[in-house]
Formats: C-alpha cells, structure tokens, sequence
C-alpha cells in the first residue's frame, strides 16, 4: 500500500481527490442558497425593506410634525444606500433619465417608446454588480397613473 500523501503546508492535513470531491458533492446537495444565490436572496429582502422606509420617510415628509425624526430617518436611510453601494447594488438613475426597458418600468396603459423622458419614479430599481437587479418602477410623460399608485404593495416583487 502507498504511503498517504505529504501535507502541502506543515501542521495541514491533505485530503484525497476522491475525499475532496464527496465533500463537494454533499456540499451541493445542502439545502439553501449558497454563494451569489444566497447575496440575491438577502439583497430581494433587503430592497423589500429599503423600500418600506423610504415610504415610512415620505409618510413622516407628509406629516411635518417630527422634523428631527425625519432627519434621524434620512440618515439612516443614507447609511443603508451605503451599505447597498459597499455590496455593489446601485440604485438606477430615474427622474430627467431617458426611459430605458431593461432598466425601467412604465406603470400605466400606453407603453412609452425608449427614450421618453421619466417624470416619477414610484419604486427604485437596483443594479448589482453592473446589471440591472430590479427593473424601476416609473411614469414617464404622458403616462396615464395607475389605480391606486399612491400605495402600491411591494412585497417580494423582484
């Protein structure tokens, strides 16, 4: 019988190719997400809430009755941009954009042609790691508002 082969690295156990791969394997079979799968699970709940407070912010903008909460509340939200920006998910550019639909979303009846000018955007899109995450939601000019647009739900809508 061979002798087991030496440790690359002194104190570093080697591992067999036939070892290495049933590991690899099982590895695989685990249930869940892993790896670029799993940030795009945690990004989609993220944006879910990101969204949540940004209408919690123009809720509070409304009201005009807590000036410094809404401050304390912007500031937080500027931090979880941040925090989007460090993982490579940007926010897409809307409002004065030419309407792009790779990028963009028209909620009304009468799709715009490319190019149109945005006039509102009802919910941010997000590009991560230079391609487009989440289409925007938006209105360009001319675009009927949908019903009900003022509170659109937005649960889990990629």
């Amino acid at each position: 019988m061979a002798d087991p082969p030496a440790p690359i690295l002194p104190g570093y156990v080697t591992i067999p190719e036939a070892d290495y791969r049933a590991l690899q394997e099982k590895a695989r079979a685990l249930p869940g997400p892993s790896g670029s799968a799993a940030l795009q699970a945690i990004l989609k709940d993220l944006l879910v809430q990101v969204d949540d407070f940004e209408r919690a912010i123009e809720s509070a903008r409304r009201e005009e009755s807590y000036p410094r909460m809404i401050e304390g509340l912007e500031t937080i939200h500027a931090g979880l941009i941040q925090l989007l920006g460090r993982h490579r998910c940007e926010k897409i550019p809307t409002v004065g954009e030419a309407f792009h639909p790779f990028r963009h979303e028209v909620l009304g009846d009468d799709p715009p042609a490319e190019g149109e000018i945005i006039t509102e955007e009802l919910r941010a899109g997000y590009e991560w790691g230079g391609r487009v995450f989440r289409r925007a939601w938006v209105r360009v000019k001319g675009s009927p508002a949908p019903p009900g647009s003022e509170s659109l739900p937005d649960r889990g809508h990629p």
